[in-house]
């Protein structure tokens, strides 16, 4: 018997050794344990194709067109889908303004409740907080906050890279901001809260790493 080919595993070599065999062709796997050993750090032996020698030609010229086979059969260029762009912007676009609004609303709708909180609990409340500095900056800052994010969220809207930078900005603003007093607030404050968060991130997300993030560094190009 002679060697055709050397295989690292064995499933190749088998799934090989049956075709030529289904061929009429003699062939069988062995494996010398004299080129390799299982011990840490030593290659294990190569699983050997072997047929006749007097079939060995033959055995080559299968195996090649077996391989040409496989080629063609998988499809050399594979290109990912495509994305909806349109579709992707839409809801870019909806994440922004959701973002407007909702804070917008709060600001609005926390202006006509004016709850009074007891002074127990106002005290047990700022004793939570990791830095009252932040939350006094928090205070005074919301409302040029709110500006922000309304002009960030309008230049981002028409894709302008200004608002991108703009847009990373005000969120790392606001994250700080939340390291203040605890917040209380009830169900459908704390779920629309987090639906805007969730939309902010992922509009954060979608500006830099989506095919949305051309359209901002196409205009970035036309401006220098």
């Amino acid at each position: 018997m002679i060697t055709v080919r050397s295989y690292h595993t064995p499933e190749r070599a088998y799934i090989h050794a049956g075709y030529l065999c289904s061929l009429g062709i003699n062939a069988c796997v062995s494996q010398d344990p004299a080129f390799g050993g299982v011990l840490f750090g030593v290659t294990e032996a190569p699983f050997l194709l072997q047929v006749d020698e007097s079939e060995l030609e033959q055995a080559r010229i299968m195996l090649a067109e077996n391989d040409r086979e496989i080629d063609s059969s998988v499809p050399a260029d594979e290109t990912p889908a495509s994305i909806n762009q349109s579709a992707l912007s839409g809801f870019f676009r909806f994440a922004l303004i959701y973002e407007v609004v909702f804070l917008l609303g709060l600001a609005i709708w926390g202006q006509g409740r004016n709850e009074v909180l007891p002074q127990e609990v106002e005290t047990y409340l700022n004793g939570l907080a990791f830095s009252i500095g932040l939350w006094e900056f928090a205070y005074l800052s919301y409302w040029p906050l709110c500006g922000a994010i309304i002009v960030s969220n309008a230049l981002c809207f028409f894709y302008h890279p200004t608002g991108r930078m703009l847009f990373s900005f005000t969120t790392l603003w606001g994250l700080l901001s939340l390291l203040g007093p605890p917040i209380l607030m009830g169900p459908v404050e704390a779920f629309l809260s987090g639906t805007a968060n969730l939309l902010t991130s992922i509009a954060l997300a979608l500006m830099y790493w989506s095919p949305l993030s051309e359209r901002f560094n196409r205009k970035m190009r036309k401006g220098n």
